[in-house]
This record gives structure tokens, C-alpha cells and sequence, in this order.
């Protein structure tokens, strides 16, 4: 009979991990018979090296099911099923394990031995979807384990998902479609010509995924004033150029939210206005960018109502970035940049810009308070350019308080590189000292102050 020559153990090196070695000697000979034995041994040991078990796991492999929907289109449980975050805790003899797991219909979980309890909370954007609890589950060492869970649907909010036009035009833009609370999916990139008002909706969440709505008519695509809160996440609303209407348009008693890596983008006009008393834009995240590419208008604008900037960017618009006229504007976090005007301007007196983190930075100029008042906690001001105060202008009706924050590196054509102040205007540390101002000698009293300032 043929012998065959085996000179290493490779099976060794394989699971040497594992702190196994192989039974066979090195460099030993082996006949036909016990190669195919040792080959099958190998395998096997193989196949524990690269189990999914960690040595003394089952597996358990929840599938989620459910009846029909009382609230929604469409109206299956199943179809939302990618979309969802499934909130997972598991009881057992190892104490309380808790897994987060996003969308899909099937999710499998390893665990030790013993009898488990599964209960699981489905949200959609942080809404109460649907929940369920399994009965105990008898895990097994080294096996899998199915369990099917009922779904319950919450009956607090009807769910939509939107993939085209059409169901856009249905779901957000036709009256009575929509009351209480809501959540909106999209599905699919889509252009529309119908404002959407969300008619006499309570809440209105809408659950992006990265989609795109291209808004390709005049005027606002959204536009409410009967009282509102509006949420969108992942959302990407463009505009085109031949409208200089703002595509957002928050009217009396709305608040307008925007989280993620959601996008106001490519309007003529601004990309968003509060525009009465009681209306709150709230940026969380996101980008608004590319909009009023002529300098007419602003990117974002406030008329009485307020605006707080939690995160994101404003970059890359046509003239101001922040334009505030009659409100106020917090800016606690996020970044105001490469705007062809001011990256925050004051226009009223009672118009109020506090900032208490964040950069605004490489603007035509940091902040101009032509009247109103300018307060800075934190945060800095760098890498503007403008005529006369770089970083920051105070017209004779405007105050600027600086009790935090730097204000360094930028440029002013004529005076002014961190500073500069008109007549009758104020600028103090938040102590209540006077910022020390070098006078302009061609149109006195101005002064301006050209090194870097530090809040104190």
C-alpha cells in the first residue's frame, strides 16, 4: 500500500488559539486510511474554531410578526419591518441582557444555557411602534432555539410609508389626510409640486432614510400656521434656483425640527423662515447649504419667531448665513461657514444672538449687529473677511457682551481685524469692563481692536 508523507501538522497552527494540539506525532508516516482520518478530525476542528459559539452559547432566533395595523398605509406590520429598532431584553439565568438591533424581520442572539424570557419594544425615529413578549425559551448548549413573537401595534400614532409623488401629494398635502400623531417613512427620491401642510396633524415625524424630495415649483414647500411640531431625520428637501421663496416656512405656533444628516439645499430664496410669533426652528444636525446663490435673501431667517442651533452646518450659501430681523438666535453647538454675507446678522433692536459654542468662521464677515444685542459664552469667531470688523461689527444701536469664547485670526480690509465698534454702539466683557478700544483717527469715536479677544 502507498504511504503518504505528512511533515506538519497544519490543524495544529489552525486551533492553536483554542490551546488544542493535534494527537499525531510530527514528521510521523501515515497510511491512505489514517490521512482521510486525520483530514476528517481536521475538519471538525475547523468547523469548532470557527463556530459562532463561544464554548457553552445557544443561539435564540426571534422572528417578528404581527397583525394588521388599525392606523397606517399600509396596514401589515411586516412592511415596516426595515425600518424599525428593535429595543430586545432578554431574562434569564445569567441576569438581564438588553440588545438594540436595526430593521429586518429576523435577528438572532447568542446566550448561555437555561430558560429565557424575550420581550421586545419596537420604535420607528424614537416613536413607540409595536411590542411583544415571547414565553419562556428552554436554550440548549450549542443549538438554536426559534421563537415567534406576536407583535402588538401602539395605537398612538399612524405610519405612513411614502415612495413616490403620489403618495407624497396623498399623505402630506391633501386636507384631512392627516390628524394626531404621525410618522412618515420614505422610501424612495422623488420630485413634487404640492406644498405640504400635514393638514391638521398634531406631530409629523419623517423618517428620511437618506431620501431626497426635490421641490421644483415656486413657493414654499411646507407651509403652516396652525400650530405644529414637525421632525425630519435623514431627509434631503432641494429646491431649484428660479425660486426665491423660503422652502421652509414655519408660521405661528410651529416648531420645526432637524436631526441627522438631513439637507435644506439648492433654493433660491432661503432655505428656511420663522416667520411669527410663537414659531421655533431647532436645529439638531444636518446641512443648510447652497441656497440663495445670488445674496438677496439669507440661508436661514428669523422674523419673531426664534431659532436654536444645537449641531450642523449653515456653509456655502449666498449672502448671510443667520440673517435675524424681529427674533432671536441661540447657538450652542455647529458651524456657520463659507457664507458670501455676515455668518450671523442683527438687524432690530430687541433682536438678540446668544453664543455658547460652536465656529463661525470664513464668512464675509463673523457677526454684524447693525442693532440688537450680541452676547458670546463660548464658542469662536476666526477666519472672516469683511471691510471694517472681521470678526465682530457694532453699528450705534447694537451691544456686544463677550463673557466667553476667542475671537482671533480674522481679517478686516480697512480696521478692525477682531473688532470694530461705531459710534454709540457698546462692547464690554461680561464682567461689565469696557472692551479698551484703539480710536479711529479718520471718524472718531470709532475704535476697533485688531489683536485676539478672550471673554472674561
Amino acid at each position: 500500500m502507498r504511504k503518504y508523507a505528512l511533515s506538519y501538522c497544519k490543524f495544529n497552527a489552525l486551533c492553536s488559539r483554542q490551546g488544542w494540539r493535534c494527537k499525531y506525532a510530527l514528521g510521523g508516516v501515515f497510511s491512505r486510511k489514517k490521512l482521510l482520518a486525520v483530514l476528517l478530525a481536521g475538519m471538525l476542528i475547523i468547523s469548532a474554531c470557527f463556530s459562532p459559539y463561544k464554548g457553552d452559547e445557544g443561539a435564540i432566533t426571534i422572528n417578528f410578526r404581527g397583525s394588521a395595523r388599525t392606523l397606517g398605509n399600509p396596514s401589515t406590520i411586516d412592511a415596516y419591518l426595515p425600518y424599525l429598532e428593535h429595543q430586545i431584553t432578554l431574562t434569564g439565568p445569567t441576569g438581564t441582557l438588553k440588545r438594540t438591533v436595526q430593521g429586518g424581520g429576523t435577528v438572532r442572539l447568542y446566550v448561555a444555557p437555561g430558560l429565557w424570557e424575550v420581550s421586545v419594544d419596537d420604535m420607528c425615529g424614537g416613536i413607540p411602534f409595536a411590542s411583544g413578549t415571547s414565553s419562556a425559551v428552554d436554550v440548549k448548549m450549542g443549538q438554536y432555539n426559534e421563537v415567534n413573537i406576536p407583535m402588538t401595534p401602539d395605537t398612538g400614532t399612524t405610519f405612513h410609508i411614502v415612495n413616490n409623488s403620489a403618495d407624497w401629494t396623498t399623505t402630506a398635502c391633501t386636507t384631512g389626510a392627516l390628524s394626531g400623531e404621525n410618522c412618515i417613512i420614505l422610501t424612495g427620491n422623488f420630485t413634487t409640486t404640492s406644498q405640504a401642510s400635514f393638514s391638521s396633524a398634531n406631530t409629523v415625524t419623517i423618517l428620511g432614510n437618506g431620501k431626497t424630495i426635490t421641490y421644483s415649483s415656486s413657493g414654499n414647500f411646507y407651509y403652516n400656521t396652525s400650530g405644529q411640531i414637525v421632525t425630519i431625520k435623514d431627509v434631503n428637501i432641494k429646491g431649484t434656483t428660479a425660486n426665491t421663496s423660503p422652502l421652509i416656512y414655519i408660521g405661528n405656533g410651529v416648531t420645526f425640527i432637524m436631526q441627522g444628516n438631513s439637507s435644506i439645499s439648492g433654493n433660491g430664496g432661503p432655505g428656511v423662515i420663522a416667520d411669527a410669533s410663537f414659531s421655533e426652528f431647532i436645529m439638531d444636525g444636518g446641512r443648510i447649504y447652497g441656497n440663495d446663490p445670488y445674496g438677496t435673501y439669507s440661508a436661514v431667517r428669523v422674523e419673531l419667531g426664534s431659532f436654536t442651533m444645537n449641531g450642523g452646518s449653515i456653509s456655502g450659501n449666498g449672502g448671510v448665513g443667520v440673517n435675524v430681523a424681529g427674533g432671536s438666535f441661540t447657538m450652542n453647538s455647529g458651524a456657520i461657514s463659507g457664507n458670501t454675507g455676515s455668518g450671523v446678522q442683527l438687524n432690530n433692536i430687541g433682536d438678540e444672538f446668544v453664543m455658547n459654542g460652536g465656529t463661525i468662521s470664513g464668512n464675509r464677515g463673523g457677526v454684524a449687529i447693525l442693532a440688537g444685542s450680541f452676547t458670546m459664552n463660548g464658542g469662536t469667531i476666526s477666519g472672516n473677511t469683511t471691510y471694517n470688523g472681521g470678526g465682530v461689527l457694532v453699528n450705534n444701536a447694537g451691544t456686544f457682551t463677550m463673557a466667553g469664547g476667542t475671537i482671533n485670526g480674522n481679517t478686516a480690509d480697512m480696521l478692525g481685524n477682531s473688532l470694530y465698534v461705531y459710534s454709540g454702539g457698546t462692547a464690554e466683557y461680561g464682567n461689565g469692563a469696557s472692551i479698551i478700544l484703539t480710536p479711529d483717527s479718520s471718524t472718531p469715536p470709532n475704535g476697533y481692536v485688531n489683536g485676539t479677544l478672550t471673554g472674561r
